[in-house]
């Protein structure tokens, strides 16, 4: 009887991932750029390295980034998505300046929002 974890890897088996293949996917792109922390790291490896499936995710996500480091095109962006990750930005630097400001402490502006006029 073939078990699940020595059945040949397919595009159905790799697309149906457990629930701990799931929490591994979620990272698996950090994980691979190096931005998860120690511990995520070694969960991350530690299934990957068990489950043929999420193996196989890791290595066609590695070999996707190499080919397109090795391809060398220019990435340009959208005017509207640059517009988008612009204005992301400075909503989360006005959330942070107003979360560390005295009057916010003291509810003075708690009814206002960052970028609303005074």
């Amino acid at each position: 009887m073939t078990t699940a974890a020595k059945r040949p890897l397919t595009p159905s088996s790799a697309s149906d991932p457990s629930a701990e293949c799931a929490r591994a996917r979620l990272r698996l792109q950090e994980f691979v750029d190096g931005e998860v922390d120690e511990c995520a790291a070694a969960e991350v490896l530690a299934h990957v390295s068990q489950c043929e499936a999420c193996g196989y995710a890791e290595a066609a996500l590695r070999h996707l980034i190499e080919a397109v480091q090795r391809s060398q095109l220019p990435v340009l962006a959208s005017r509207r998505l640059r517009l988008r990750i612009t204005q992301h930005f400075a909503d989360a630097d006005a959330r942070e300046w107003m979360a560390a400001s005295p009057a916010s402490s003291a509810g003075d502006v708690a009814t206002e929002s960052p970028g609303s006029p005074t």
